[in-house]
C-alpha cells in the first residue's frame, strides 16, 4: 500500500512544514469555542453516534469503488473500517499529519469518511472536545493528497459527530472554513504590500458574524487584499463569502 516513494520521509514532511510555516503570507488561528445544541442544529437523524446506522468498507473496496466510471461516488457516507490494517495504517498517517496544525489539545479519534467528490473527509473529535488549530495552505496538501485515497478535508465533529466545522484547502491554497454548527473566533493574519494584517471574526452557525483586534491602520483595501479565505456559514443553501464580503456581511 504505502510504497517508499508514495510519502515524503517524516522528517522531511515536518521540515517543509516548518519552513513553510516560517514564509507564508497568510494563514489562521481557530480557537477553541462553546458549543451548546438548539433548534437549529444541522445533523443527520438520528443524532446518538451509538444508535446511528453506520455503512463500513475496507481500503481495498474503497479503492475499487474510485475506479468505478459512475459519476455518483460510491464512496460517499461511508466510513473506511478501522478494523482493516490497511486502513489502519493510512489513518495513522492521516491524524500525524494532521496534528501538525493542532496547537493546544489532543485529537481523540479519526474517522475518514466518504465525500461527493470521489474524495474523503477526515472526521476528527478532540478531547474534551477543546482545541485550537493554525491553518496555511499547506494543510491537507501532503500526505493527504498523494495516496490513492484522497483526503481533502477536515471536519471537525462533537461526541455525538455533530458536525461542527469543516475546512478544505482549494489547489491555489485558498482555505474553504464552513461553519455548520456552533461558534467559531478564526484569527485571520495575511501579508497586503509587505503590510501585515490581522483581524478576528466571531462566527456563529445561526449567522452572527462580529469583528474584533484590527491591526493599526486598517483599511476596506486591507480587507480586499485577503484573498486566502472564503467562508460558509451554516449547513443550508448559503453562498460561500470571500472575506470581504463576509465583513460586508456584518455591516
Amino acid at each position: 500500500m504505502f510504497e517508499a516513494n508514495e510519502y515524503v520521509d517524516e522528517m522531511k514532511v515536518k521540515f517543509l512544514n516548518k519552513n513553510l510555516m516560517s514564509c507564508r503570507n497568510s494563514y489562521e488561528t481557530v480557537e477553541p469555542f462553546s458549543y451548546i445544541p438548539g433548534s437549529n442544529v444541522q445533523r443527520e437523524d438520528p443524532v446518538n453516534r451509538y444508535t446511528r446506522s453506520y455503512e463500513y468498507i475496507s481500503y481495498e473496496s474503497a479503492l475499487v469503488n474510485l475506479d468505478n466510471p459512475y459519476p455518483i461516488h460510491l464512496n460517499e457516507k461511508k466510513f473506511l473500517d478501522t478494523d482493516d490494517n490497511l486502513t489502519k495504517e493510512f489513518t495513522d498517517i492521516i491524524t500525524e499529519e494532521i496534528s501538525e496544525y493542532l496547537t493546544s489539545g489532543s485529537i481523540f479519534e479519526v474517522r475518514l469518511r466518504g465525500r461527493k467528490t470521489k474524495s474523503f473527509t477526515a472526521w476528527v473529535s478532540l478531547e474534551d472536545g477543546e482545541g485550537s488549530w493554525e491553518i496555511d495552505e499547506s494543510f491537507l496538501s501532503k500526505t493527504c493528497k498523494v495516496n490513492e485515497i484522497k483526503v481533502t478535508a477536515m471536519t471537525l465533529v462533537s461526541s455525538d459527530d455533530v458536525r461542527k466545522l469543516r475546512i478544505s484547502v482549494d489547489e491555489d491554497g485558498v482555505r474553504l472554513y464552513e461553519i455548520i454548527n456552533g461558534s467559531f473566533k478564526i484569527s485571520f493574519h495575511w501579508r497586503v504590500n509587505d503590510k501585515d494584517c490581522c483581524m478576528t471574526a466571531n462566527i456563529d452557525s445561526d449567522g452572527t458574524v462580529s469583528f474584533t483586534g484590527a491591526s493599526a491602520d486598517f483599511s476596506r483595501e486591507d480587507i480586499m487584499g485577503n484573498r486566502f479565505v472564503k467562508i460558509k456559514i451554516g449547513n443550508n443553501k448559503n453562498k460561500i463569502m470571500t472575506f470581504l464580503e463576509l465583513f460586508t456581511h456584518t455591516s
